[in-house]
């Protein structure tokens, strides 16, 4: 431990010198006899007419302490009185909140007509603590309280079929101005109390510190630093961990860049919080969405944003009535801009049949088209008219036309708004680059003018939807006046990649029958696993062990295969799988540094993972062993 913390922590027992703490600050300790006697201490001093309460037997005869010792375990006996503190300890109803480590205060016991206390009544620290339990409980209606009952309280399996047999209950209850450090997680308090001289196990420290929302309210009874360690294996583990790193954001901070962001978010509403709070939004001067799902543009209120202003157009306004789409649900656009840009939305003549929202920013003179085609638009009616307001506004003018029109860039099928965009004058600059989680090229940003050589452009994943995020940001001081109709624009220039990586090498076919691919896969891995023995981690230790478990498990024979080629393309990736979490398979330090496969999962692990065109996402083993 080091003398700074060694000195934050003398500073806590000072202060408990001193009594600087409430006088009801929740205490910890590492055993339960310190917490009971600590809690005696407490009701005799704070409470007045305590009961007591044995548990009882199926007749409701009170059980009287017994000095067997094979009973003595089971005769628990509760000290109990109004405004005591409390804590239940068994869950009772896990969806109303009444669960273990629950805490509250007693605010009256409920007696039967034989006098005897039937039901405890309770107000709890949390008000949102059985809002259930309050509707059909007849003491509790329209109140801030919750009762409790006897019940075989123990959390003991053994203990509760020995007890249930003979049907003894008690009040699942136990005072709380202390409590043990292990049933103090999860719980956070303003004021805490600690002694630490029993600490016993590693980690233990840190629990217990770790209960208080400020260190001004942090107390400890005595001063052990001994006490204070970790675990030799978890010190191990970590000092070989490498630091992941942040990639450096594309988005330039100085005023003479315009940066942009594009994403498909498939809900504003119910995304929208995600959204807001997003890195990439924080840093973006103009945000352009698509699909919103927004039915209105009275739904503006919960959705603005400070430091922007926001223009929406659900998807039936920007049809005519007698339109398919109008009244069909899901679309929408909307789009955030800074307080310090100028802008001015350009409508259309008349009714195009178009979902987009069309401006100019006017300090920098370029014409900003958000747009989406709906699959359930056809590309001839959508390109007409398309066309038809591109030559309203004028094609001479600068524009970036931003968003997505449903049609795959990478697919080697026929693509006509491509063609169709290119002749008139415009090239995609994110045209052969995945967009989405199944590795499909659908959104974009043409631009109808040569963009200088100061613009930066990323893909970034998004966690909320199956789009990832265009960003893009452009020096808005140096643009040049030549339109794109003579020009090939270079698709992998200005891309925020390492220079030093290796190009991506051809793929290898999957052989059609599984099994096949299975033994290939072992036989393969067999005869070159001095090569692969350098990607075997501490989970097999040797490329014979690895071997010899991929064998049982098949599934997973390719394993070995992935890891390779995260290490040798230098990048991380991630395999979403249906309901479950992402697996992610280390290759590069750097976080941002991703590379996203898709997962079928109707078919063999495998087998599942495919690149766009139905090949294989992985390196062959020939090409791993000529890159390795």
């Amino acid at each position: 431990m080091s003398k700074e913390d060694r000195d934050v922590l003398d500073k806590c027992y000072q202060r408990y010198l001193n009594t600087e703490y409430h006088p009801e600050a929740l205490h910890l300790f590492a055993r339960n006899a310190q917490v009971d006697i600590h809690n005696d201490e407490k009701i005799n001093k704070i409470c007045t007419n305590i009961r007591t309460f044995y548990e009882v037997d199926n007749n409701n005869k009170e059980i009287k302490s017994n000095e067997n010792k094979s009973t003595r375990k089971m005769n628990k006996v509760l000290k109990l009185a109004k405004n005591a503190r409390v804590m239940i300890i068994k869950n009772i109803c896990i969806n109303d909140g009444l669960a273990n480590g629950v805490t509250g205060r007693i605010v009256d016991f409920i007696e039967n007509s034989n006098s005897q206390v039937s039901h405890i009544k309770i107000k709890c620290d949390s008000s949102k603590v059985g809002r259930l339990h309050r509707i059909s409980c007849p003491f509790c209606h329209e109140q801030d309280t919750i009762c409790v009952t006897r019940e075989s309280d123990t959390m003991d399996q053994q203990d509760i079929d020995c007890r249930s047999k003979k049907g003894i209950k008690q009040f699942p209850l136990r005072l709380s101005w202390a409590m043990t450090i292990h049933k103090a997680q999860g719980i956070t308090v303003d004021q805490l109390v600690i002694s630490t001289k029993d600490f016993f196990g590693s980690g233990m420290g840190y629990t217990a510190l770790s209960r208080v929302r400020t260190l001004e309210g942090l107390f400890l009874i005595d001063l052990h630093f001994d006490k204070f360690y970790s675990n030799e294996n978890i010190d191990r583990v970590l000092s070989q961990m490498k630091e992941m790193k942040r990639k450096k954001s594309i988005f330039q901070k100085s005023s003479s860049y315009l940066n942009i962001r594009y994403h498909n978010i498939e809900g504003l509403k119910c995304n929208f919080n995600a959204f807001k709070n997003h890195h990439l939004t924080q840093n973006a001067d103009l945000i352009c969405l698509t699909e919103t799902w927004l039915n209105n543009k009275n739904q503006n209120n919960n959705l603005e944003m400070n430091g922007y202003h926001l223009i929406n157009k659900p998807r039936s306004s920007s049809f005519s009535k007698s339109h398919l789409l109008h009244c069909q649900k899901r679309g929408g656009i909307p789009i955030y801009y800074r307080d310090n840009i100028s802008i001015q939305e350009i409508n259309s003549c008349e009714h195009v049949n178009l979902e987009h929202i069309t401006f100019e920013l006017l300090k920098e003179k370029i014409i900003v088209i958000t747009c989406y085609r709906s699959p359930q638009q056809s590309k001839t009616e959508f390109l007409t008219n398309l066309t038809k307001h591109l030559k309203q506004i004028g094609l001479e003018k600068h524009m970036f036309l931003i968003g997505d029109f449903n049609e795959n860039s990478l697919s080697d099928k026929s693509k006509p708004i491509e063609k169709k965009l290119n002749n008139l004058g415009f090239i995609n600059i994110y045209k052969n680059l995945p967009t989405t989680n199944s590795l499909t090229s659908l959104d974009c940003i043409y631009c109808n003018f040569t963009l200088n050589q100061d613009h930066h452009k990323e893909i970034g994943p998004t966690y909320y939807s199956f789009h990832d995020t265009l960003m893009f940001s452009i020096n808005k001081e140096c643009q040049t006046n030549d339109s794109n109709k003579e020009i090939v624009y270079n698709h992998q220039q200005n891309m925020e990649l390492d220079s030093t990586l290796p190009t991506l090498l051809p793929i290898a076919n999957i052989p059609k029958t599984t099994y096949k691919r299975k033994n290939n896969s072992k036989d393969n891995t067999s005869k070159n696993k001095n090569d692969f023995s350098q990607f075997i981690d501490n989970t097999y230790v040797t490329i014979d062990n690895y071997i010899k478990q991929m064998s049982k498990y098949g599934t997973y024979a390719d394993h070995i295969v992935i890891t390779a080629t995260a290490v040798i393309i230098n990048k991380n990736i991630i395999i979403p799988e249906l309901d479950k979490k992402r697996i992610l398979v280390p290759g590069s330090d750097i976080i941002d540094e991703q590379l996203h496969v898709c997962y079928d999962p109707d078919i063999l692990h495998y087998d599942s993972v495919l690149c766009i065109n139905s090949n294989s996402a992985y390196l062959s083993y020939q090409d791993l062993l000529i890159t390795s």
